[in-house]
């Protein structure tokens, strides 16, 4: 089939058109400029979002923003016997450790990692990246600073602890020996209560040795 020459010229108008136009992905799509970046919470949604259904890791900022991380699992129940819960602490808070190493090692990250189990009176357990005290004399002598204020922190919830054990414990020696007093005045009472018994039994009984007749209500033989 020919087509005339204005079929031809209108053939190509309609391509033309048809190839400067913009595509819609390129109409919908904003400038660079009006893109705002993402948050932190944009970012990890989708390759962690398996993750999301276990929740965030409470009390982790950055700077004095709260920063979210995801649990890669659930939390287990607390350990309730005291000796189970220092061997945990004791076996985790190492891996922790290497972990937070190979880290600072690999990327070259200032690391500290302090712990101390609630239960144990041994000294506190921390660690500092080899890139943090070793970049500088001011860093290492802050990061001591650092490691002091948390042991004084950990000295003085120990004290807080004892002080709260010494008065629960007084309080509760108080409350022994209240419950032992009761208990001293009750049997002095079912005592003073089976001696008038005693003496009303025999009141009754010379009574009615003596032909007088006792009530029934007073009878006690």
């Amino acid at each position: 089939m020919v087509l005339d020459q204005s079929q031809q010229s209108s053939s190509q108008n309609v391509l033309q058109q048809t190839t400067n136009s913009p595509s819609p992905s390129q109409r919908s799509s904003p400038s660079r400029s009006q893109q705002t970046s993402p948050s932190p919470s944009d970012i990890l949604a989708p390759s962690f979002k398996k993750y999301q259904r276990h929740g965030r890791v409470i009390g982790v900022l950055k700077g004095n923003q709260e920063y979210p991380i995801w649990r890669p699992c659930s939390l287990r129940n607390p350990i309730t016997v005291r000796k189970d819960a220092t061997k945990r602490f004791n076996r985790e808070i190492g891996i922790v450790i290497a972990k937070a190493e190979r880290l600072a090692e690999e990327t070259h990250s200032w690391i500290m990692v302090m712990g101390q189990h609630s239960g144990e009176s041994t000294g506190t357990i921390h660690y500092t990246s080899r890139t943090l005290s070793e970049d500088s004399e001011f860093s290492r002598q802050q990061t001591a600073n650092i490691v002091n204020k948390f042991m004084l922190l950990i000295s003085d919830l120990r004290k807080s602890k004892q002080a709260q054990y010494f008065k629960l414990a007084s309080e509760l020696q108080q409350r022994e020996e209240e419950l032992e007093q009761r208990k001293i005045e009750l049997e002095q009472k079912e005592l003073l209560i089976s001696e008038q018994d005693k003496k009303l039994c025999s009141m009754v009984a010379t009574m009615a040795s003596n032909g007088i007749v006792v009530p029934d209500d007073y009878s006690y033989i």
